[in-house]
C-alpha cells in the first residue's frame, strides 16, 4: 500500500476515533494537522509529476471520501427499504383458486349443518314425550279477571218534523155595475 493510501487510511480511524470520544480534542486537532501536511506533500509531490508527464494521475482525497459517504448512504437505503418496505407478492391463480374453494366449501357445509339441525328439530317435535303420571287441571284461566265496569249502551234518536203552509187564494170575479 503507498503512502499516501496509507495517510488517507489514518485520517479516516482518526476521524473515527474523535467521533467516538476514544480521544481527547487537542490529540485529534494535532494529529489531523500532521496527517493533512503529510497528505499535502504527497498531493504536491503528484502535481507536479503531472505537470511533468510523469507518474500517474492520482485522484484527491475529497473523491474518495465522497465515492465511500456515498457507497455507505446507498448501503443504508438499501437496508432500510429492505427493512420497511416489502414488496407485495402477485397472487398467483393456484391461490386464487383455493380460495375459491375455500368458500365454496363454507358454504356446503353452512347449507348441509342448517338442514341437518331443522330435520334433527322437525324429528324432536314429532316423536311423543313421555306421559306423565300427574294429571294437571286446568280452570278457565289462570289469571281470573274480576270486572266491575258497567257498560251501557246510550241510543239518542233525533226527530225532524216539517210543516208545510199552504196558502190558497180564490179569484174574485169583477162585477159589472153598469146600470
Amino acid at each position: 500500500m503507498p503512502d499516501k493510501q496509507k495517510i488517507i487510511r489514518n485520517l479516516q480511524e482518526l476521524e473515527f476515533d474523535y467521533s467516538q470520544g476514544n480521544i481527547s480534542r487537542e490529540t485529534y486537532t494535532s494529529q489531523k494537522n500532521e496527517l493533512n501536511r503529510l497528505l499535502e506533500t504527497f498531493e504536491t509531490a503528484d502535481r507536479i509529476k503531472r505537470l511533468q508527464g510523469k507518474g500517474q494521475v492520482e485522484k484527491p482525497l475529497e473523491y474518495w471520501t465522497e465515492k465511500e459517504e456515498k457507497k455507505k448512504k446507498q448501503e443504508e437505503r438499501e437496508l432500510l427499504l429492505q427493512r420497511y418496505i416489502s414488496n407485495p407478492q402477485p397472487q398467483s391463480k393456484a391461490s386464487s383458486i383455493t380460495n375459491s374453494r375455500w368458500k365454496t366449501m363454507l358454504a356446503i357445509f353452512l347449507v348441509v349443518a342448517f338442514l341437518v339441525g331443522t330435520g334433527f328439530g322437525a324429528l324432536i317435535m314429532q316423536s311423543p314425550s313421555e306421559p306423565s303420571g300427574d294429571s294437571l287441571v286446568a280452570n278457565e284461566s289462570a289469571f281470573p279477571v274480576k270486572n266491575t265496569t258497567n257498560l251501557t249502551k246510550t241510543n239518542t234518536t233525533t226527530t225532524k218534523t216539517t210543516t208545510t203552509k199552504k196558502n190558497t187564494t180564490t179569484p174574485t170575479t169583477p162585477t159589472n155595475t153598469t146600470g
